[in-house]
């Protein structure tokens, strides 16, 4: 026993060091799937097996030896089972991080990881007390039957969040608009509710059978910039090249200066319609997420402002002609 302890010390002091070293250069980093779960679990594992050794050596009868063994079997099963939730909830976040790099593992990928893990683990350790699991099995078969029908709308939102996922057309981290209106980033997809978090910073829970229904807009797919427009309109009176030619300025000067504006991006302007007032035009520009585009719309604005002052270019106001004269006989 004391050999063991010393050993477990030596190695919960060595092993990282060695484990960083060898993790360099490599994308598996110490402390993302395996490493940091395992500590602490080494050294309980020695102990163990010294624990173990040292028993089949103690002066103990027959009996206490065969219950002696079975405790230490059931904590090393424990033990283990432990540290395999710890490394498989590792593997999900690693996946789901590799598959975009905002993407958050969700509760319900956890929690389902852990459910499995630690129902293999109990299983083992009734085997081990000698506990038969079939009539168990049997037993647990009726009665999620029984379950099922008493919890159809739980059970919905279970399952239509497991097709949320595999579809993988919404996921944390996106910045989506509901059919119903609601809007915002979506934090996280659990068991039951999917969880957005709204400009206002105001969480929106929202049905998993909600969400699998509704038509949705997601501005984060197929990649995070976000086209968007900037409508004007000027009057008849002003020159539609000179017109352009300013609005391409400003806008071009804004996506290399702004932050969150795309710089590589040529702004367009698009004339549509004579007015009332005159003819209105878009100038469309691209913002790197949906977030970033108030605050380039913002810079564009001020900017198109002031450069239209200065080409001595004004937007149109609009503008009714009320011409009154006397009646004829």
């Amino acid at each position: 026993m004391a050999g063991a302890v010393l050993a477990a010390i030596i190695l919960e002091w060595l092993v990282p060091l060695l484990l960083k070293k060898l993790s360099k250069g490599t994308t598996w980093k110490d402390d993302l799937l395996f490493f940091k779960p395992l500590r602490g679990f080494t050294a309980i594992f020695i102990i163990l097996i010294g624990a173990w050794f040292a028993v089949l050596e103690a002066p103990l009868s027959p009996i206490h030896l065969f219950y002696t063994r079975k405790v230490l079997k059931i904590l090393a099963v424990f033990a283990g089972t432990i540290a395999l939730a710890k490394t498989g909830v590792g593997l999900v976040r690693y996946y789901t991080r590799s598959i975009h790099h905002s993407v958050l593992a969700t509760s319900i990928l956890i929690t389902i990881t852990r459910i499995v893990i630690f129902s293999i683990g109990l299983l083992i350790i009734l085997q081990l007390f000698g506990i038969s699991i079939t009539p168990m099995l049997t037993a647990l078969g009726v009665g999620g039957l029984a379950i099922a029908l008493a919890m159809q709308d739980t059970l919905s939102n279970l399952f239509a969040g497991f097709h949320v996922i595999i579809s993988r057309n919404i996921r944390p981290g996106d910045y989506i608009k509901l059919d119903s209106g609601q809007e915002g980033t979506v934090s996280d997809i659990n068991w039951r509710n999917t969880i957005i978090r709204s400009p206002a910073n105001n969480i929106i829970i929202v049905p998993n059978s909600k969400i699998s229904g509704a038509i949705i807009t997601n501005f984060t797919l197929p990649a995070d910039e976000v086209v968007f427009m900037v409508a004007m309109t000027v009057p008849f009176s002003g020159d539609p090249e000179k017109v352009e030619q300013v609005a391409v300025e400003a806008a071009t000067i804004t996506m290399r200066e702004e932050k969150g504006g795309v710089g590589n991006f040529i702004p367009v302007v698009r004339f549509n319609a004579f007015t009332d007032s005159g003819i209105s035009f878009n100038i469309i520009l691209r913002a790197e997420n949906y977030d970033s585009q108030f605050s380039v719309k913002h810079a564009f604005i001020k900017r198109l402002h002031k450069l239209f002052r200065q080409a001595g270019l004004e937007p149109a106001v609009p503008v009714r002609k009320v011409i009154t004269g006397k009646e004829t006989e």
